[in-house]
């Protein structure tokens, strides 16, 4: 599960090992992706997925 955020929008993309493809979501507000990476968060964390790393994005 990952985000990024933009002044006009933001992308969610969660990758499912269960699924082919990466499914990807569009929003045209950016506090509204930030929303609901953050319930879709919590939804994987009462699932009993765990954060691996929840920082800004790794360069190098």
């Amino acid at each position: 599960l990952c985000i990024k955020t933009a002044t006009a929008g933001g992308a969610i993309c969660r990758v499912d090992p269960r699924e082919a493809n990466p499914s990807v979501q569009i929003y045209d507000d950016p506090a509204k992706a930030l929303e609901w990476f953050t319930k879709s968060l919590r939804t994987s964390r009462k699932n009993g997925w765990q954060i691996v790393y929840d920082g800004l994005p790794l360069q190098g």
